[in-house]
């Protein structure tokens, strides 16, 4: 998919369905060290996200989605995937 050269392709799905799939300015959410941001042609990234995503359209509407649960972002070559409801499980280490 090509985007406007100012634009990131931004993807957010749940188990059950697409909530998000466009180009965007930006995108914004949380993770365990804090707020932060995504603009195009970011660094490929990966992160465990949480509380909430601001998507900034193409058009400057601005897009907020809840998390109810854990997600991941991944961010590869001016693409962002979303996938929320993610479950988390602890892992021990005791064998």
């Amino acid at each position: 998919m090509k985007t406007n050269s100012d634009n990131i392709y931004v993807e957010v799905k749940n188990p059950e369905k697409v909530l998000f799939s466009g180009e965007a300015r930006s995108i914004s959410s949380v993770n365990d060290k804090g707020s932060f941001d995504i603009l195009p042609y970011h660094a490929n990234f990966f992160s465990i996200i949480r509380e909430k995503i601001v998507i900034i359209g193409g058009d400057n509407r601005a897009v907020n989605i809840e998390i109810k649960e854990n997600g991941i972002l991944r961010v590869v070559e001016n693409k962002i995937s979303v996938f929320l409801g993610i479950e988390t499980v602890q892992i021990s280490n005791k064998f």
